[in-house]
């Protein structure tokens, strides 16, 4: 299927609806971005250390950095020797590249996201989310510290779930290979009478989300290759997302079956709160400091 036949089965798809908190955003990526992120996916981890990140299951990891999932062991330390025997010139190798390559002299650098990993992935990550920040589709300071590479077979889906609360509101997601449908149903009634967890780090903002087929309590959001879906507020929170196995079908239209692979960016909890904690100590300090006209001493 064309990419001008997806853009159609999308604009056809395209109802009235609300999913607050669901963003779309296709063709976030360019061809270009999208043929180096999956050359970067391949490429694996680095170093023996971090072949730890590698899994062919899906475990629940609840610590930063890049991590790959439903990958054979094998196959990627096979192929990133190659790769990066290739990579060009210009791509930085280190950490401190990568954020020399951020930082503009004239101006603030922008957010570091996944800022201990210094990987192909995390490199061309920032560029993709930093865009985001440019359309306001996530908050300027807000800096994601964990990113989840699923690699899925032929027809190879996930369970629906809904994130566990070990992390944090905002969640984006970015898709390469072909194209699936991302189903979303709210989640149970007890779910849904428990308040929706709230951050001073983030915007939490809301939105009707585009290409959805709806019933009630139900959206099958078609999911093109190089977009982005960015969740927040109820839709992270009180909606299950998934992807069932077989051939992905929207508004009676079977689409293509082939590998697919997803990027999810999250942040920990811990570093949210840690944030506060720390501009609240800093207040305090400052208090206990000023003198009785309020200046500091």
């Amino acid at each position: 299927m064309s990419e001008m036949a997806l853009q159609d089965l999308r604009a056809e798809s395209d109802v009235v609806h609300q999913v607050p908190g669901l963003f779309y955003i296709p063709e976030l990526l360019s061809e270009e971005e999208a043929t180096a992120m999956l050359a970067a996916v391949d490429a694996g981890p680095r170093g023996k250390a971090e072949l730890t990140r590698l899994s062919s299951g899906r475990p629940v990891v609840t610590h930063p950095g890049v991590h790959w999932h439903g990958f054979a062991v094998a196959a990627v330390e096979g192929s990133s020797k190659g790769l990066r025997r290739h990579r060009r010139a210009s791509e930085p190798s280190t950490l401190a590249e990568v954020t020399e390559m951020l930082n503009d002299g004239s101006k603030t650098a922008k957010t570091m996201d996944l800022p201990h990993d210094a990987s192909e992935v995390a490199f061309h990550a920032r560029a993709v989310l930093n865009r985001l920040r440019d359309r306001h589709f996530v908050p300027e300071d807000y800096c994601f510290d964990q990113a989840i590479i699923n690699n899925y077979p032929d027809g190879k889906g996930i369970a629906a779930h809904v994130d566990r609360a070990t992390f944090d509101d905002l969640i984006v997601g970015l898709s390469l290979g072909v194209p699936t449908v991302l189903q979303f149903t709210q989640a149970s009634k007890k779910r849904n009478s428990k308040p929706i967890p709230t951050t001073t780090c983030s915007d939490g903002a809301s939105a009707a989300c585009s290409s959805a087929t709806v019933e009630p309590g139900h959206y099958d959001l078609l999911v093109e290759p190089r977009s982005a879906y960015v969740m927040s507020g109820e839709s992270r929170w009180r909606w299950c997302h998934g992807i069932p196995d077989g051939i992905p079908t929207i508004s009676g239209v079977q689409l293509p079956v082939g590998r697919r692979v997803s990027i999810t960016f999250r942040r920990l909890r811990w570093r949210c709160s840690m944030t506060a904690k720390h501009e609240r100590a800093a207040t305090v300090d400052e208090h206990s400091h000023a003198g009785d006209d309020g200046t500091t001493q």
